[in-house]
């Protein structure tokens, strides 16, 4: 079946402003592409298929997916090294998965639902509504506490799971984050389990698999291939892939 006519991809400024920033025919060549992408960010077309659709011309337009397919140093997104794409099928030389479209759909939506509050009037109701509430006495800055690690710990938790020492803080709090964003179930074993996945690696390698997972629109947490094999600590087990989903969807609110 064909991709072409989704309509499922946002295209940000930031597509000139990055690290494609006067690079063409690699601006042109990546508007194509997320504008052929599916729903879940995959272009399954030969280079072909896409010239005769776009006009592009083969070899460049195979110039400019093999740029995408490499690694990105500048990138602002560290997920598969800064690569934009990725192949669906490392059998085969063509068809490929935009990194980050999970991310960017998501943003878009959020865009997009705060346009329609804003031109409904629900959100100038809601805030004259804010006006009527009486606040309450200011607090002196000699009042204020500073927030412990303890406490910033049970803040981010999300389910009523002891966080590990060695958890990096800020990449499970982008975790918990996102699963909240996708409405994916939170218990405490299937977070357990996610910590488990986590914790034998130090926090740089952390904040990667937690990076490549959001930008894969992943529901679970994986090591990653190459390099990070060499940073492991002692192997925790964990749960396979079939089992953590079988786990969430367990514990998953009836719809």
């Amino acid at each position: 079946m064909s991709n072409v006519g989704h309509g499922y991809t946002p295209v940000f400024s930031s597509v000139f402003t990055g690290t494609l920033c006067g690079r063409y025919p690699d601006t042109a060549a990546w508007i194509f592409l997320l504008a052929l992408a599916d729903r879940e960010g995959v272009v399954d077309m030969t280079p072909q298929a896409i010239s005769a659709l776009t006009g592009m011309p083969v070899p460049d337009l195979q110039g400019c997916i093999d740029r995408f397919c490499a690694v990105d140093p500048g990138s602002r997104s560290k997920a598969s090294d800064g690569r934009r794409l990725v192949l669906i099928d490392a059998s085969r030389d063509w068809g490929w998965r935009i990194v980050n479209f999970g991310l960017y759909r998501e943003k878009a939506r959020k865009q997009a639902y705060d346009s329609a509050r804003t031109a409904s009037g629900l959100d100038a109701a809601r805030k004259r509504a804010s006006r009527d509430v009486p606040r309450p006495p200011a607090i002196s800055r000699s009042q204020t506490k500073t927030k412990t690690e303890t406490e910033t710990r049970e803040e981010i938790r999300g389910a009523p799971v002891a966080l590990d020492p060695a958890i990096n803080l800020e990449a499970w709090a982008e975790w918990m984050t996102y699963r909240r964003q996708r409405r994916l179930p939170i218990s405490t074993l299937a977070l357990s389990k996610h910590m488990q996945a986590l914790i034998p690696y130090p926090p740089e390698i952390q904040r990667a698999m937690v990076d490549t997972a959001i930008g894969s629109n992943w529901r679970g947490l994986f090591p990653l291939k190459g390099n990070g094999a060499l940073h492991k600590k002692p192997y925790v087990a964990a749960l396979t892939t079939e089992e953590l989903e079988a786990e969430e969807a367990r514990h998953a609110p009836a719809t």
